[in-house]
């Protein structure tokens, strides 16, 4: 949504950007500014449509380009040859198509219109939010929540005080009289609101459910599989494992309750899918295998887990560094480096070193000599910023379009800030 809902969220840049992007048959459409104006480019720097509006946000339904815009106050949207197929008209629209549809807002209500600007759903909502499930979309009325169609149909009535999205079982948590269930896609209650806090169901068909001040598991059915005994318990990933705390220390369960490591650490993160998750013990970080082996030494700082290409970020003597999944470090700990961050389409990571930002790749080496005042990372599309300027470069750093933009993209912050951006995107 636009000005009323940016979201300061916490730092999963990769993820946002990547969802944002507008791709059709190789070409982006990108907006950017020049003079105050906004307008639209390609991944080239090229103008697909001059600059001539107030303002525009990208937008995607991952079959076809449309990419909303605002003049004279009013919005509306053009498609990827830059052809206007919903005249400026409305006071807010949505920053993305979800099954032909987005939200649009009128009157302080939101509804929704498709892709040919016909009203489908009457903008009497306080609050409209996409579903990840069958169309199904979360609405909000009188401080209470439901679900309509994208027809707007009634699937459930606004009666809860909380709906969370639908995990891939089809289920979705809701909280009701202070009490948290689970309602399935048609709307009806199948686990009734009766725990004190609950999560969302893992792929494991687990949901951790708090009882009485201790928490533990629910299968699909409601049944308790794992006792309420736990200070808190995270949700199952992929290995199967969940990171538990009892008696102030954490360690890890199994999805049939069976502790495979002992609560014996201070703190602990997340396994990676290479089986190793960063524990802390006596004030130090190092690395444990699934079956509790200490594989990497407590030596750090700080310690994240691993990503996908066995690549771990690590402090130590304040310094920040990458070290691979023997330990080796892969880019030394540097005092300077304010921050490191992946980006799955390009295999690389952006480094900001004494707020210079560049590239370096998965052996550590760097491929961009960190020069940059800022960079935004949309799809494969690099952009970077020198001067207050915006230009594009390639993943070599050969440059694609000279800097020449006042902004890129949207209202973003830089994608290696601490910690924090601006999210100009729906949820």
């Amino acid at each position: 949504m636009k000005k009323n809902l940016l979201l300061i969220i916490m730092l999963v840049v990769s993820t946002n950007i990547s969802n944002a992007q507008n791709k059709n048959n190789g070409e982006y459409i990108i907006p950017a500014v020049v003079n105050e104006k906004w307008g639209f480019i390609n991944e080239y720097g090229q103008w697909i449509v001059e600059p001539k509006f107030d303002n525009a946000y990208p937008c995607n339904d991952n079959s076809v380009a449309i990419a909303s815009f605002q003049i004279n106050n009013k919005w509306g949207y053009i498609d990827q040859n830059g052809k206007i197929i919903i005249e400026p008209q409305f006071e807010e629209v949505g920053d993305n198509f979800s099954n032909g549809i987005t939200k649009i807002f009128e009157n302080n209500k939101w509804g929704c219109i498709d892709k040919k600007g016909k009203i489908v759903i009457e903008p009497k909502y306080d609050y409209l939010r996409f579903l990840s499930i069958g169309g199904l979309i979360k609405m909000e009325l009188n401080g209470k929540y439901g679900i309509i169609d994208k027809t707007g149909s009634t699937v459930a009535e606004p009666t809860f005080e909380s709906i969370d999205d639908y995990s891939t079982n089809g289920l979705a948590l809701i909280k009701l009289n202070d009490k948290y269930g689970f309602i399935n896609t048609t709307g009806k209650i199948v686990i009734e609101p009766q725990f004190d806090d609950a999560d969302s169901f893992s792929e494991q068909g687990l949901a951790p459910v708090k009882i009485d001040e201790k928490w533990g598991c629910i299968n699909q059915s409601g049944k308790i599989i794992i006792e309420p005994k736990y200070e808190s318990i995270n949700s199952f990933n992929a290995n199967g494992l969940a990171r538990i705390k009892q008696n102030d220390k954490y360690g890890f369960i199994n999805t049939t309750g069976k502790i495979v490591v002992e609560p014996q650490y201070d703190d602990a993160g997340s396994f990676s899918e290479l089986g190793l998750a960063p524990v802390k013990i006596d004030g130090k970080w190092g690395y444990i295998t699934q079956t509790g082996k200490m594989t990497i030494q407590p030596q750090f700082k700080n310690a994240k887990p691993f990503d996908n290409n066995g690549i771990a970020e690590v402090v130590i003597d304040s310094k920040k560094g990458l070290i691979d999944s023997t330990g080796k470090f892969v880019l030394d700990p540097m005092m300077d480096l304010r921050k490191i961050e992946k980006h799955t389409n390009l295999g690389l990571y952006v480094i900001d070193v004494n707020r210079e930002k560049g590239f370096i790749d998965n052996s550590g080496k760097i491929v961009v000599k960190p020069q940059y005042d800022d960079i935004i990372l949309f799809g494969d599309v690099i952009f970077v910023q020198t001067n207050k300027k915006w230009g594009i470069i390639d993943k070599l750093g050969k440059t694609v379009a000279e800097p020449k933009f006042d902004i890129v993209v949207g209202i973003f912050l830089s994608i290696v800030e601490d910690d924090f951006f601006i999210d100009v995107f729906d949820e």
